[in-house]
């Protein structure tokens, strides 16, 4: 299964170049773990918004260059962007404070630009959230591991929960264009068949 990958607040640059030296959407740039992939119905951009030392991510004028080159590269085809760090503000405020903290303005003006980006594919804050930003759907992807508890109260410093683990599943059909599915992982009882209703024969 291809595979791309961009480093999140945890990772370190130098030990996935080193670890997935083999991986192409590892080592494209010599200086930011990122790339664009054209081999799909959709473009793929993935942007490293690491700030090494740092819970916050940062769209430096670099990247940001990076990206206005690939989204210039192709204005035909679906575009979809993934990043780690958010650049909008959820309510919640310990994870706000960490998000992109350097680069969204750019960000929105280059997706406005461009017309043609399906969707921003984000992480970091282990809960899933979605929002308009810059006339596209951005998505936060929920944990496979633990979520960040959903306290909207700003006095709070916020905490883990373990609440099912799940993913978010972007199906591209072309008649359609991109559908979004959160997916939880966790074995749960089921499926079950539905129940005949005789009121509507072969209907289930």
């Amino acid at each position: 299964m291809p595979v791309c990958m961009v480093p999140g607040n945890h990772d370190r640059r130098d030990t996935l170049k080193a670890v997935f030296a083999d991986w192409p959407s590892i080592v494209a740039d010599p200086e930011f773990v990122q790339c664009a992939v054209d081999d799909f119905p959709v473009r793929l951009i993935g942007l490293d918004t690491l700030t090494p030392g740092s819970g916050g991510g940062a769209l430096c004028e670099k990247r940001l260059a990076f990206l206005e080159r690939a989204l210039a590269a192709d204005k035909v085809k679906p575009v979809v962007i993934f990043m780690h760090h958010a650049p909008f503000l959820t309510g919640i405020r310990h994870m706000d404070e960490i998000g992109l903290t350097e680069g969204a303005g750019r960000l929105a003006e280059l997706v406005r630009q461009h017309g043609k980006v399906e969707r921003i594919l984000l992480g970091h804050y282990h809960r899933a959230i979605d929002t308009l930003f810059a006339g596209t759907l951005a998505t936060v992807a929920p944990g496979v591991a633990h979520q960040v508890a959903f306290d909207l109260d700003p006095a709070h410093e916020g905490g883990l929960v373990f609440e099912p683990p799940a993913i978010r599943l972007h199906l591209y059909m072309p008649e359609h264009g991109i559908v979004s599915h959160t997916v939880y992982v966790e074995r749960f009882r089921g499926p079950f068949p539905f129940v005949l209703d005789p009121a509507y024969p072969g209907k289930h």
